[in-house]
């Protein structure tokens, strides 16, 4: 049997634009960052998950061993969490002997309470929770290599938001998260000062405390659409300052013009707007496209998170 050239890299990183270590280390290794109330124990052990991804160039499914020892990190941080709260690792049963907490039920006591941030963050690691099930109990050998990439961003995210002392988003955050509903289901018009462009939706994602920055997207509906075509396209802005009224919103990017935007009233625009709307419903294609569209978001928010929030 011929030995096994353990220095030779994985061709299977070619798909992923990373012909080279220093390509695959740029593109494909993602650094911990993680803010002074995390302890020391979590960022040491991330090192070696780090170690993992890099050396998962000559071995493509050991990037699946890294998100694994990530989702186990996620279980330490809840644990180390829980001691830090003087929230027992163990309980007695009927007959008085001692058992571990599940993890299921530490991540329940640890963000016992109602607040949202609570109720948010307690959902989001329950995910991670699901997703370290079916790591370690699989019952086949397939692996999803750096696809993988759009669960390390949100678990290191998670994991700085368990040991954060203020609040994670800005104070007005869940008020503007309401407000924002009286906008659902119309037609709508972004306008600035140069021009006007009718939207399909428009949505406030996110917002980090420590910046008083706020993630906002909105659908810009095309004026011509091809076969299969989707009728609108995706854009996402950092906001410095938002202002939500009664059937106004008005906003100040990080750069680039102030906008608001308003529900429209011309029978022309509703119109155009309900064709889109019908297309993408009726359209399988389409409805897909919009899923893949919301996993980009949802992906563009969480690296914004990663990028800005803890260093």
């Amino acid at each position: 049997m011929k030995d096994i050239e353990y220095h030779i890299s994985d061709s299977r990183w070619e798909l992923w634009s990373a012909k080279t270590i220093e390509e695959h280390i740029e593109k494909n290794v993602i650094k911990g960052k993680f803010h002074d109330h995390v302890p020391k124990d979590i960022k040491s052990a991330y090192q070696t998950i780090e170690y993992i991804m890099a050396h998962a160039f000559y071995h493509y499914p050991m990037y699946d061993v890294a998100v694994k020892e990530l989702t186990a990190l996620m279980e330490m941080a809840v644990k180390i969490r829980a001691n830090q709260k003087s929230i027992s690792l163990t309980y007695k049963d009927k007959k008085g002997s001692e058992k571990p907490c599940s993890l299921n039920n530490l991540i329940d006591q640890v963000l016992k309470g109602k607040e949202t941030e609570a109720e948010i963050l307690k959902e989001e690691l329950h995910k991670v929770r699901n997703l370290r099930n079916s790591l370690i109990h699989r019952d086949s050998n397939s692996f999803a290599g750096a696809s993988f990439q759009n669960t390390i961003w949100p678990t290191i995210n998670r994991i700085n938001e368990l040991f954060y002392e203020r609040d994670i988003r800005t104070e007005d955050f869940f008020s503007l998260y309401d407000k924002m509903k009286q906008f659902k289901n119309k037609c709508l018009v972004l306008e600035t000062q140069k021009q006007k462009y009718l939207i399909l939706l428009a949505q406030l994602n996110d917002s980090l405390s420590n910046k008083n920055l706020y993630v906002f997207n909105y659908e810009i509906l095309l004026n011509t659409v091809e076969e299969g075509q989707a009728p609108s396209e995706s854009r996402i802005v950092i906001l410095k300052s938002l202002t939500i009224g009664e059937e106004l919103i008005e906003a100040v990017p990080l750069s680039g013009d102030r906008f608001k935007i308003y529900p429209s009233t011309k029978l022309e625009n509703i119109n155009k707007y309900k064709v889109a709307a019908k297309l993408i419903k009726q359209n399988p294609d389409l409805r897909a496209t919009y899923h893949v569209k919301l996993l980009y978001l949802s992906r563009e928010v969480e690296q914004f998170r990663y990028n800005n929030a803890w260093q």
